[in-house]
């Protein structure tokens, strides 16, 4: 379909009012183009249906092959001891651990499920505990009991070892 070879192409693009022989004309001439228009419109919905087909076929695959290749890790291979024993490493030296998400114990925790529940076993890791308080907050009870909750969770957590705190 090319505008050129449109027996109105002298008219398009103007404001010339067709008249009702010309308008009638003008309507017969568009069938053909609009079934085309309607037969292209259903192929690219027809692709698009493929497409989001092939989109959710993709994403299944990609899955599949990435959950089956984490096994393969390295890190599978490594038993649990061994690992507990590296993460002691990881805690801080200048000072005691504190309850701050971006430091070992807590931030082992977020690595993965394996890694939180290793944590969560290895009493050494929560053995050694800096408590803040700020003075503006100790009269706000929901952050006292958050923080509360918090210490009991963690001291929980060393089971047997001795504890050691800082304030």
């Amino acid at each position: 379909m090319d505008l050129e070879s449109s027996p109105f192409h002298h008219l398009l693009d103007t404001n010339h009012a067709p008249s009702r022989a010309e308008a009638e004309h003008i309507h017969k001439h568009l069938c053909l183009p609009e079934q085309e228009l309607q037969t292209i419109d259903e192929e690219i919905a027809r692709l698009d249906t493929l497409l989001h087909n092939h989109r959710s076929r993709r994403e299944k695959a990609v899955s599949y092959i990435h959950k089956h290749r984490r096994l393969l890790s390295p890190i599978h291979r490594i038993p649990p001891e061994i690992i507990a024993e590296l993460f002691t490493y990881c805690l801080p030296s200048a000072h005691p651990p504190t309850r701050d998400l971006s430091e070992a114990p807590l931030l082992l925790t977020l690595v993965c499920k394996q890694w939180r529940e290793i944590a969560f076993r290895t009493p050494y890791l929560w053995s050694s505990l800096h408590i803040y308080i700020p003075s503006t907050r100790v009269s706000d009870k929901e952050f006292m009991d958050r923080r509360k909750n918090g210490i009991k969770q963690w001291l929980e957590r060393s089971g047997n070892s001795p504890i050691s705190l800082s304030l």
